[in-house]
């Protein structure tokens, strides 16, 4: 049969397709150029959010941000450490790491001693080699050290504010990269009553430790410890540990409203935004820091305290921290207290429990009876899995005259303290166990 009499018996294929083939060719290319440009697009976000949590690209961006944060920048520099000490294991040099972890209780006399030592300022968030500790250390491990011919390498990875929760994931997440699993890690813990029953914390997905660490498989337990949680609260801190766009979408906000504010005075002189001056007065001004701004890194000065309020400030913040006891919150703390220390079993790792000083008035702020349970439930927590437990917070050193503002050793008696703090570690089973092992602390 000729063609055109096929054509016009089938008609309805002509009608259907409406389209000469030239023309379908056509459209179905427009159709792969528009899924190719959308799979382009997205396999570029990704690399960029890849690079963007690999770079941490706003560290050098003067802003305040997670990347300016403490959190950030002692777990960074204690990295540095161990990638050093794994490089010198491998040539088979005896290295011993001992990292201290807490709060600002530990903070303060670490790096007011260390200042004192190095005679110089100090970095407070970068500076994290404990050289004055490994010092100490040496000194009270006396020949059991010579015997192991160990260099002992000290770091501290303790940060502000720091709660039992936030120990627990940087033992999880920072720690147990440390070289050889650990084999040659040696952690003391320094706690407070605070680190347990804090009213100033929300939440434990709200610190930034976890903004800044946490993780996709940490999210189960996160979500188990904090019931209250809503179904879009959950969505949005998986996708901050999915996406680092998302995590750190509070900081690139801050950055573009800073570029918006500053373009905006120079392009409309008339109009100024609040700024801080030098003395720290937040107001209408041409000139000054904006509130979203953060200006260098703070210093920790010999002989000097690092930056704290006043005794009386401090005593109303903690009546506030401490009052009244939230028995939910004091729990979940509790019980990852306990992770961190079946965590720590599980990859032998070493372990000293210290319990830091606070000053007589500090303590006496705390409601009747807390004290004593958290006192108590630490201690058996420690005998249940096998870790050393020192009580530190014992005459001399909870006298108020140590004390610049109630809970944080004056730089006077910090390196005293630390000596005691090398003292009871070198006479620790953490000390026996590391020279067992073939190693010192």
């Amino acid at each position: 049969m000729p063609p055109q009499l096929q054509e016009s018996k089938d008609p309805s294929k002509a009608q259907v397709s409406g389209l000469t083939p030239s023309a379908q060719n056509a459209s179905g290319r427009r159709r792969w150029q528009a899924v190719s440009a959308v799979l382009v697009a997205f396999l570029l976000l990704v690399a960029v959010d890849l690079a963007f949590g690999y770079f941490h690209p706003l560290k050098g961006v003067k802003t305040v941000g997670l990347d300016r944060g403490e959190p950030f920048n002692a777990s960074s520099a204690v990295r540095k450490g161990f990638a050093v000490d794994a490089s010198d294991l491998k040539q088979g040099k005896a290295v011993s790491e001992v990292v201290l972890l807490g709060s600002s209780l530990v903070v303060a006399p670490c790096l007011q001693s260390e200042s004192a030592f190095q005679a110089r300022p100090l970095e407070r968030f970068n500076e994290r080699r404990l050289t004055s500790f490994e010092q100490y250390l040496k000194g009270a491990l006396g020949s059991s050290l010579n015997a192991s011919n160990a260099e002992v390498r000290s770091y501290l990875l303790a940060s502000g504010g720091e709660m039992a929760s936030d120990a627990y994931f940087l033992e999880k997440n920072v720690l147990l990269d440390a070289p050889d699993h650990g084999q040659h890690l040696a952690i003391i813990y320094g706690i407070g009553p605070r680190d347990f029953q804090d009213n100033l914390f929300p939440r434990v997905d709200s610190s930034g430790i976890f903004q800044v660490l946490g993780r996709l498989d940490d999210l189960p337990v996160v979500f188990k410890s904090e019931p209250g949680i809503t179904f879009d609260e959950g969505g949005s801190i998986f996708m901050g540990r999915l996406s680092s766009l998302m995590r750190y979408r509070g900081d690139l906000m801050r950055v573009l409203t800073v570029r918006t504010k500053r373009a905006i005075e120079a392009l409309m002189p008339g109009i100024m935004f609040e700024k801080y001056n030098d003395s720290l007065a937040l107001k209408r001004q041409k000139h000054g820091l904006f509130p979203e701004e953060a200006q260098g890194t703070p210093l920790v000065f010999p002989n000097l305290a690092i930056d704290h309020n006043d005794w009386t400030k401090t005593n109303y913040e903690y009546i506030r921290r401490y009052n009244p006891i939230d028995k939910n919150k004091s729990e979940t703390q509790f019980a990852y207290f306990e992770r961190f220390l079946k965590l720590a079993a599980a990859n032998h790792l070493n372990v000293l429990v210290v319990n830091m000083p606070i000053s007589t008035a500090n303590r006496g702020v705390i409601p009747p009876g807390f004290y004593d349970r958290y006192l108590a439930t630490t201690k058996d927590l420690c005998k249940q899995y096998g870790f050393d437990y020192s009580d530190l917070n014992v005459e001399p050193w909870c006298q108020d005259k140590n004390f610049v503002d109630s809970v944080h050793l004056s730089p006077a008696v910090s390196q005293a303290f630390l000596k005691a703090l090398a003292d009871s570690a070198a006479h620790s089973s953490l000390s026996v166990a590391s020279v067992q092992r073939g190693r010192a602390l």
